[in-house]
């Protein structure tokens, strides 16, 4: 809406489930929607033929983040603490491997899996593009953007992130993207 020159007085926001988005354009009921892969991807290809499209900007909208999150007293516990950060290892082992694996992910994952059409599985990977496996202060500054600009559309209060990430989990992270 920012980029657009719109105030949130000038739509009507609705809202939806991110599964009932598609739906809701394909049958005009709504003009606009927030997607997620392979929303996104089943979306804009099902429905090229009628306009479906991304908005060509929209990439600067999105933090490009995938956030492992936990409530406090879990990561306080040292044991669950221990099995997050095996998690979060194992979580950034499996990111790479897809950037270094797409096709087999696609067949494996989207095809077999989720029985998705293997074109659908192929935007969905290119969509993605390639993982990355940001530090601290990078996942921070892209997640402050975002929340900065649902801050000044009102959708939420101001909001510092930066008090949100643990650190231990970065040498974790690190580590397994090396290895």
């Amino acid at each position: 809406m920012k980029n657009a020159g719109l105030k949130p007085s000038d739509v009507t926001l609705v809202k939806l489930n991110p599964p009932e988005i598609p739906a809701r354009l394909a049958a005009g009921q709504v003009d606009a929607g927030t997607l997620t892969e392979p929303l996104v991807s089943k979306y804009s290809t099902g429905y090229q033929d009628k306009g479906a499209h991304e908005l060509a900007d929209d990439k600067a909208l999105t933090s490009g983040l995938q956030l492992l999150i936990a409530p406090g007293a879990v990561v306080a516990d040292d044991a669950r603490s221990a099995a997050l950060a095996d998690l979060a290892a194992r979580f950034t082992r499996a990111e790479l491997w897809i950037t270094a694996h797409k096709d087999a992910w696609v067949q494996s994952y989207y095809v077999d899996s989720q029985k998705l059409p293997a074109e659908v599985g192929r935007a969905v990977v290119a969509n993605n593009g390639t993982a990355t496996i940001p530090d601290y202060t990078t996942a921070a500054a892209r997640l402050q953007r975002i929340t900065d600009v649902l801050a000044e559309s009102g959708a939420i209060g101001a909001l510092d992130v930066s008090t949100a990430f643990d650190r231990r989990f970065d040498a974790v992270q690190a580590a397994a993207a090396k290895g």
